[in-house]
């Protein structure tokens, strides 16, 4: 599990934008130990900040 904490949910949108040639090639290394049918899920998990 990985977490990361932005200001924004258009901020998170903007990171998947901004993935870098070395960060797809280490996802596409990591998705082929991946065994099934469908791909893997992935989930975002939002907790509000108190203000």
């Amino acid at each position: 599990m990985e977490y990361f904490l932005v200001t924004s949910w258009l901020e998170h949108l903007r990171q998947h934008e901004r993935v870098t040639h070395a960060d797809e090639d280490q996802q596409a290394e990591v998705r082929a130990f991946h065994i099934g049918d469908t791909p893997p899920r992935v989930s975002h998990f939002v907790a509000p900040i108190p203000q």
